[in-house]
C-alpha cells in the first residue's frame, strides 16, 4: 500500500507503532500472568527486588509523546522508576520540538490547508506530527494567522459546544456509518472510530454500498485493532455482514450490535463534521463547479466512471492523510492526549481485567466456528439501506491497461485538483467509445 500511496506512509507507521505495542504485551501475556505492574527482575541482588521494563516498551511510548508522568501511571511504577530507566537505557527527550524556521513553517501549514480554509491548529499540528515535525500549538496558531487571518476568523465563528461521552475502554464500543454526501455522484464513504480513544479505525470511499465492502473495511480494522466488544450502527442493510459476525463472535443476547437511527450514534456524527471541514467538502464543491461548467454530465457513463477513475484514489489518499493528523491530534477534552495515546495507555491500564474489547486485542480469538459461515448469504434487507452501484468501464480491458498507463490517477496535476487529468480519462474513453 505504501508503495502505490506514498503519503501515506506515516499512517502506515502509526498503526505499526500500536501493533508493536500490543504485540509486546501480547508476549509479556504469554510469559506471566498479566498484572498491571511490571515483572521484578529476580537477578538483583541484596535490597528491594527490581522492576524489570524492556527497552522496547519504553522506546515505543517514547515515540507516541507519553510523559513521564503518563508512563509511570500506566505500568504501574513511580516516576522516578521511570526516569532511572530511561537514564539506564540513554533514552531521552532531548530537542523534544522540531527546529524549524517561521518561514519553512508557514510553507508546510500552507500545503497542509491549501483548499481547505477550515483546518484548525490542532489538526494542522496532528498533521505536522504525522509527518515528523513536533511542533508547539502556539507556533501552529501563529503560522495559520500569517498565512490566512480570515481563515481563522471563519473557524471561531462555526465553533460548537461538545457533548460529554464516557465508555469504559478501547473497543469497548466501535461506531461505524456511512457518509453519503457523494452519493450524487455515485460514490459513499464507510468509517468506523473507536469510541473510547476517538482513534479512526478505517476510513474508505467506495464505489458502492454493499454489505461485502462493509465487511472488508471492518475485517482490515480488527487485523490492526482488535474485534470490538459491541459495534453501533444504524439500520442500513450495508451492515448486515458487520451484524452478522459479531452476533456470532460475542453472542446476541449482550448487545454485540446495537443498531439504531443515525441521530443515536453520535461520536461518528460528529467526526463526519470534522471530516467533511477538514477534507471532504472541498471535492463535493469541486464536482458541483464541475458541473456547472458543463464539464461533468451525471447522465453520462463514460464522465461519471471518468470521475471515479480519477479522484476515487485521490479522495482516499486525502482521506488516509486527514486520519494521519487526526489520530495524532490532541483532544482538548482529554488532557491534550491524542487517539493514539489515549488508545494505547486503555489497553495499557485495562489490561489483566474483564474487559471483553482489550482481552481480544491481548489474546488470539479462535476463529474456528466460523469456517464456512457464508458472510454473503441471504439476510433480509433493512429499511434505510442507501443504494450505490458501481458503473461498468466503458472500456475493453486492453484498453484499460493503456489508460493505466497513459494516465496516473494519483499522477502530477497541473491545476492541482485533478481535474485536468479528468478531461483527459474523458476524451480518452470518449475516443475509444466512437
Amino acid at each position: 500500500m505504501s508503495a502505490q500511496f506514498p503519503e501515506c506512509s506515516s499512517l502506515l507507521n502509526d498503526v505499526i507503532e500500536i501493533q508493536d505495542i500490543i504485540g509486546s504485551m501480547k508476549r509479556e501475556q504469554q510469559e506471566q500472568n498479566v498484572t498491571i505492574r511490571p515483572s521484578y527482575d529476580g537477578s538483583q541482588r541484596m535490597g528491594r527486588p527490581r522492576f524489570h521494563i524492556p527497552k522496547e516498551q519504553l522506546e515505543l511510548l517514547l515515540e507516541l509523546r507519553f510523559t513521564d508522568a503518563d508512563i509511570a501511571n500506566m505500568i504501574g511504577v513511580s516516576i522516578s522508576v521511570i526516569k532511572r530507566r530511561l537514564r539506564e537505557y540513554g533514552l531521552g527527550r532531548q530537542n523534544q520540538y522540531t527546529t524549524i524556521s517561521n518561514e519553512d513553517l508557514d510553507t508546510h501549514v500552507l500545503r497542509l490547508t491549501h483548499g481547505n480554509p477550515l483546518l484548525g491548529q490542532r489538526n494542522v499540528q496532528g498533521l505536522l506530527s504525522s509527518e515528523g515535525l513536533v511542533v508547539q500549538r502556539s507556533r501552529v496558531a501563529e503560522s495559520l494567522t500569517r498565512v490566512d487571518g480570515a481563515a481563522v476568523a471563519m473557524r471561531w465563528s462555526r465553533t460548537i459546544q461538545r457533548r460529554s461521552y464516557s465508555v469504559p475502554g478501547p473497543n469497548a464500543l466501535w461506531h461505524i456509518d456511512g457518509n453519503h454526501k457523494f452519493i450524487r455522484w455515485g460514490m459513499v464513504i464507510h468509517g468506523g472510530i473507536d469510541g473510547f480513544s476517538r482513534l479512526v479505525v478505517f476510513l474508505r470511499m467506495s464505489t458502492n454500498n454493499r454489505a461485502e465492502t462493509v465487511m472488508d473495511c471492518f475485517t482490515e480494522a480488527t487485523a490492526n485493532y482488535g474485534i470490538p466488544s459491541r459495534v453501533r450502527c444504524d439500520h442500513g442493510g450495508e451492515n448486515k455482514d458487520v451484524a452478522l459476525f459479531m452476533n456470532s463472535h460475542h453472542g446476541e443476547s449482550r448487545g454485540s450490535c446495537i443498531t439504531g437511527k443515525s441521530v443515536h450514534n453520535q461520536r461518528i456524527e460528529r467526526f463526519w463534521r470534522d471530516l467533511y471541514t477538514g477534507c471532504s467538502f472541498r471535492f463535493k464543491d469541486l464536482f458541483h463547479k464541475l458541473e456547472e461548467e458543463g464539464v461533468l454530465d451525471l447522465n453520462s457513463g463514460v464522465h461519471l466512471w471518468s470521475l471515479h477513475y480519477i479522484f476515487l484514489p485521490r479522495i482516499n489518499r486525502s482521506l488516509d492523510q486527514f486520519v494521519q493528523g487526526w489520530n495524532n491530534h490532541r483532544l482538548s477534552s482529554e488532557r491534550g492526549k491524542t487517539p493514539n495515546q489515549l488508545f494505547v495507555q486503555g489497553v495499557i491500564q485495562n489490561r489483566g481485567s474483564n474487559q471483553t474489547g482489550v482481552s481480544e486485542i491481548l489474546h488470539e480469538p479462535d476463529m474456528t466456528e466460523y469456517y464456512g459461515v457464508d458472510w454473503d448469504g441471504p439476510v433480509p434487507q433493512e429499511d434505510g439501506e442507501v443504494e450505490v452501484s458501481g458503473l461498468p468501464c466503458p472500456v475493453s480491458n486492453e484498453r484499460l491497461l493503456q489508460l493505466k498507463r497513459t494516465i496516473d490517477p494519483l499522477g502530477h496535476s497541473e491545476d492541482g485538483f485533478g481535474v485536468d487529468l479528468y478531461r483527459r480519462t474523458v476524451d480518452f474513453c470518449n475516443e475509444i467509445v466512437e
